[in-house]
């Protein structure tokens, strides 16, 4: 009893250093005091928590918090866990804060130390731990040493889940990992959902976060994206095909014809997969186009690309004047000196279009010889 008496007096000593180092990627936390009830969330041992919404200094949400007070084994051996979580706007935890006054404690009631703060951190912050698709039962055997369901029997615990583990400490871990990466997320973005406003869609795209872009692109209204459709565009990140792909099916058509927004879906045009180029052509079949965007498309006809020719021809007739005859003469060579067959409308449409101007007519009527 000494010897944990004396052991406890002086984790009170160390703690502040053991909380700062917790407070990896911290940001600007209020006192509880300060915050508002998001809502409460029920644990899978049946725990209520309560969770804090939290500010910025300029008083716009930045991320979730709660106290946690929680068992972590089935049989009342072990000591209840209790610590701060934090978390980010889309349910991500960020990180966690020890209590000075109730450490998190190991086999025997031994105080965590800094390395196992440190180890917990990590644990707490990977997605995909050895541990995931366990039981809490199924996280030590019973053909080893110890009584079964004692936090911190280490020679009995999983072997397979040991690096993702405090020594000492597995139910503690695992606890605390289902509450920080669990059902909760859901809860947090869909709060979140609810309190988007102007000036939270401005404080997420200029976070430089990508996971932040995906859940605004998923989940702002069209009169935000009306509002904001320069910056969402303007975003200064390297986008895969998905990213663009999600803005195409969400834009609203109204917003193909601002041009920052063309000279975005077409430059990465390249990227994205054949639907996304077609529900792309399918928006811009009504819009009047420059010249450069027409003859981009002429490239990109193909005889292997029936269903985009047939949306690239319907965008260039629809473009025909006198303007862009050049174009629409790079559209009929293409297509005769390449041997792209064409679809009845399709060619109806060219016929149409080569009659209304001189310098086409002669290409048109070659056009016969492309018809499927």
């Amino acid at each position: 009893m000494i010897l944990k008496s004396i052991k406890h007096r002086a984790y009170i000593l160390i703690a502040p250093i053991i909380v700062g180092m917790c407070n990896m990627n911290s940001v600007g936390f209020q006192s509880f005091d300060d915050q508002k009830i998001a809502f409460q969330y029920l644990t899978s041992d049946k725990v209520l928590l309560d969770i804090y919404e939290h500010y910025d200094s300029e008083g716009l949400l930045e991320g979730y918090t709660s106290h946690i007070v929680t068992p972590v084994c089935e049989d009342k051996l072990c000591l209840e866990a209790e610590v701060k979580i934090y978390w980010d706007l889309l349910g991500n935890f960020i990180k966690f804060s020890p209590i000075a006054e109730n450490p998190l404690t190991k086999l025997d009631h031994i105080p965590f130390d800094s390395a196992d703060y440190q180890k917990l951190h990590k644990i707490l912050s990977d997605k995909s731990p050895s541990f995931i698709h366990l039981r809490r039962n199924e996280l030590i055997n019973n053909d080893g040493d110890g009584i079964e369901g004692v936090d911190g029997i280490s020679s009995a615990t999983v072997a397979g889940v040991k690096r993702d583990m405090v020594d000492g400490a597995i139910f503690t871990c695992y606890t605390l990992w289902y509450i920080a990466n669990g059902g909760i997320n859901f809860n947090i973005q869909e709060h979140t959902r609810n309190k988007i406003n102007n000036e939270l869609i401005i404080k997420m795209i200029r976070s430089g976060n990508t996971k932040s872009h995906y859940f605004l692109i998923e989940n702002i209204k069209v009169t935000h994206f009306e509002l904001f459709i320069n910056e969402l565009v303007s975003m200064n990140l390297e986008y895969d095909g998905f990213f663009i792909q999600r803005i195409i099916n969400k834009i609203p058509e109204s917003l193909i014809q601002s041009p920052l927004a063309q000279d975005f879906l077409f430059s990465h045009f390249d990227e994205i997969e054949y639907s996304s180029k077609n529900e792309f052509l399918q928006k811009l079949e009504s819009i009047q186009l420059q010249k450069e965007q027409l003859s981009f498309l002429v490239k990109h006809l193909s005889p292997a690309n029936t269903g985009l020719n047939q949306l690239i021809i319907k965008i260039l007739c629809n473009n025909a004047d006198a303007e862009n005859i050049d174009v629409l003469l790079e559209l009929f060579e293409s297509l005769i000196k390449n041997k792209i067959k064409v679809s009845g409308s399709s060619y109806d449409q060219l016929i149409a279009t080569g009659d209304q101007h001189s310098k086409l007519k002669r290409l048109a009527r070659k056009m016969g010889n492309t018809r499927k």
